[in-house]
């Protein structure tokens, strides 16, 4: 098949399964990123998740992700719902309401993966949706689908940035499109005055270890005495960069049910979040997001605002 037939096959498949944009990028000089990358390293910014330096190699070399690499497909999937009436204090962020969205991602790239070689069997690929070690964001702007706002969530135009993105690596040359090379950002500055944790700590750099987002997931101690977010009740992640954003007024809610809000955890009061025992939370939340931060994490979480609540 023609390269511009399976680049177009390509789109039409991604928009087939559900994927909201697919935009496809050349592989990406990427020596700007990560320049940037080792600055934001220097200042410890990343706390203590040191498998981001140690996926430098990889970053600068996708040859070494897959060999004869030459397109990098970018696809994003919508998961804004409209704030949802939960019956808990405690507030969990949207991506994590519903099914694991890797899991969701992973099953329609390779499904898209079989599509495409259903054209051509000889095509080799790596699938990779948050976790792989190359700057998703940046080629999806490099694909022409958004820009890079200041709370660095990749932004689409009349579209906001509640999506998830996900990329698949071909061995096959395929038509690229345009980098988007605009920002509507301007001036704004609402996501950085809104943090309450002032973890933006400059336009477009996120010091993780003042971060909600990674300090209630990824965090593996207990949340610093310095660091106060209870007026938050934040256990789980954090949306309040994105619901200041003036460009998430284009927001429309995703019509994917793996992202519709579960009704067990919308009808989770307090106490049910207070006395959740760990046989409870690895049942209910199996197939969720927030098992990946354990019952420990959580429960630490929920002590946490509970202290500082308590000490008002």
């Amino acid at each position: 098949m023609a390269t511009d037939n399976l680049s177009d096959f390509i789109k039409k498949s991604a928009v087939e399964l559900g994927f909201s944009q697919c935009g496809i990028s050349p592989v990406m000089d990427s020596s700007k990123d990560i320049q940037a990358l080792r600055l934001w390293i220097s200042k410890k910014y990343h706390a203590d998740m040191a498998w981001i330096e140690s996926s430098i190699p990889l970053r600068e070399n996708p040859e070494l992700l897959l060999s004869e690499i030459k397109s990098v497909v970018v696809v994003t999937l919508n998961y804004y719902t409209e704030n949802q009436l939960l019956a808990s204090e405690y507030k969990v962020s949207k991506f994590a309401q519903n099914l694991d969205y890797h899991n969701v991602l992973k099953s329609k790239l390779y499904q898209l993966l079989t599509n495409i070689k259903s054209i051509d069997a000889t095509i080799d690929a790596r699938v990779f949706v948050d976790s792989g070690p190359i700057f998703e964001k940046s080629y999806a702007v490099n694909a022409g689908l958004g820009w890079i706002g200041k709370n660095s969530c990749l932004i689409m135009p009349k579209q906001g940035s509640f999506f998830f993105i996900g990329v698949l690596l071909l061995t096959v040359e395929l038509d690229f499109d345009n980098p988007f090379d605009k920002s509507y950002c301007a001036n704004c500055t609402r996501c950085i005055d809104a943090c309450p944790t002032g973890a933006i700590s400059a336009p477009y750099t996120i010091n993780s270890n003042r971060c909600i987002s990674y300090l209630t997931i990824e965090h593996h101690d207990d949340i610093p005495e310095n660091i106060d977010f209870k007026s938050t009740n934040q256990i789980f992640g954090c949306d309040i960069c994105q619901q200041v954003c003036p460009h998430n007024k284009f927001s429309q809610d995703c019509l994917n049910p793996d992202f519709t809000p579960s009704k067990e955890l919308l009808s989770m009061t307090t106490i049910d979040w207070e006395s959740l025992d760990k046989s409870s939370f690895k049942k209910q939340f199996k197939h969720s997001p927030i098992q990946r931060a354990g019952y420990q994490k959580i429960m630490s979480n929920i002590a946490n605002i509970k202290n500082k609540r308590d000490e008002i």
